[in-house]
């Protein structure tokens, strides 16, 4: 799958930044159907913004600054969009105007019954299509407000799921996305003093139809409510981190597999018998599920080659069903791979 995510980015001309990795993955690896909608919808050799904006809207993004530009560059384009829009519309409405003024100077100089059948014809024909230009240009202007309109409200509640998630992982002291690569990276940087770690990286089963069912709040309590199960689980040393609106990565140390095994199975039952934090989500938590994909720090060389491997042991989990643990073997690289060349 890395190849695979490496092709990709050199055909399209796609920057190798994590964040685009992060995104090309969740495209490829058929974890997030939606985000491979998108990205196939960019076409050839998107620009930065384009992809960017699939992360933003796709809850990819937790950095509070780099989401607010985004949504500033959104906003500045809808704006470009509505006055390029309006000013097509002033100049029908001025051309349906001149050609108005002009009919009646016409019919002001003819004497009364002299005017000319022809001549008349033509002017209502002319007169038809102003006018028709004039309500396209309107119908075009108003399309374009609910448009704005739409994706305006829709950033208002991204961005108030960023200061939640923002304020919640301040409570719980949860590692943000950049931080968490940094102690990633420091799993194999000299000198090589842990070298019994394991990487989880856990996701929400179903998160997406749990907030459409229950409601933008419900989905906030059950989030909180996992983000507390898995803070508490793990040692206050180990490493919790949020990277996306739903996932998680865990960084544990002195670990070994069997350990890390029966800490992902402890995580998962702590979460599935958590007590319902309103009487509204209790049929949300009566369903809720963690899948938990496991790489071991010895089965990798680089901390995004162990990042990869963790990625797909979690989507193997997802793919075969809910509440499901996965540690990385060789043979689902293999499966991967499979997917996202057929």
């Amino acid at each position: 799958m890395l190849a695979a995510i490496g092709r990709v980015m050199q055909q399209k001309r796609i920057a190798a930044l994590p964040r685009n990795y992060d995104l090309l993955f969740a495209a490829m690896s058929g974890s997030n159907p939606d985000i491979a909608r998108a990205v196939l919808a960019l076409g050839e050799q998107p620009s930065q913004a384009d992809i960017d904006r699939i992360a933003f809207e796709h809850g990819r993004t937790q950095d509070g600054a780099f989401s607010v530009k985004i949504a500033f560059d959104i906003i500045d384009e809808h704006i470009e969009t509505l006055s390029a829009t309006l000013s097509d519309e002033v100049q029908a409405l001025q051309a349906l105007h001149v050609l108005l003024n002009n009919i009646l100077l016409d019919l002001n100089g003819e004497p009364t019954g002299s005017a000319d059948p022809v001549l008349s014809g033509k002017r209502m024909e002319a007169l038809e299509a102003a006018i028709e230009k004039a309500i396209e240009q309107t119908q075009s202007f108003n399309n374009k407000i609910v448009t704005t309109r739409a994706d305006l409200a829709r950033l208002r509640r991204r961005g108030a799921q960023i200061r939640t998630c923002k304020e919640q992982d301040q409570k719980i002291q949860l590692a943000n996305r950049a931080t968490f690569r940094q102690q990633l990276e420091a799993l194999y940087e000299p000198p090589l003093t842990v070298i019994k770690s394991a990487l989880f990286m856990v996701s929400i089963d179903h998160f997406k139809q749990l907030n459409e069912t229950h409601g933008f709040g419900v989905g906030e309590r059950v989030l909180d409510l996992v983000t507390r199960a898995l803070r508490k689980g793990v040692k206050q040393s180990d490493i919790v981190a949020r990277i996306g609106g739903n996932e998680f990565a865990l960084i544990l140390h002195d670990t070994n597999e069997t350990a890390a095994r029966a800490i992902a199975s402890r995580l998962g039952r702590r979460v599935e018998g958590a007590s319902p934090p309103d009487s509204r989500a209790e049929k949300a938590l009566a369903m809720l599920t963690l899948s938990i994909g496991i790489a071991m720090r010895n089965q990798a060389d680089t901390a995004n080659e162990l990042h990869y491997m963790a990625q797909t042991a979690l989507s193997a989990a997802r793919n075969e069903g809910t509440g499901l643990i996965r540690v990385y073997d060789p043979s689902m690289s293999e499966r991967q791979t499979s997917m996202a060349q057929s």
